[in-house]
């Protein structure tokens, strides 16, 4: 039927599922160790963010941020002067 062809790659909305198995590959890319503790949609917006909670080896919590096209933003971002 129409619009059912899976869609083209142009804009699409990451999933929840996607956004974690994004956030997956990033922590074991970059942060050996962590592990997801949940992945929570921020909506209110045009396009849904998502927010990744990560826990961890030392219980310690960091969150990542997954922009609507999948685009990994480590949060707090440093701030950068000068």
């Amino acid at each position: 039927s129409p619009g059912m062809h899976g869609g083209a790659m142009n804009a699409t909305q990451v999933s929840s599922d996607q956004a974690k198995t994004i956030a997956q590959k990033y922590v074991d890319e970059q942060l050996k160790g962590y592990t997801i503790e949940k992945v929570v949609p921020s909506t209110g917006m045009p396009r849904t963010m998502y927010t990744v909670e990560l826990k961890g080896p030392k219980g310690e919590s960091k969150t990542l941020h997954i922009s609507p096209f999948g685009h990994v933003m480590p949060f707090p971002v440093p701030l950068r002067h000068g």
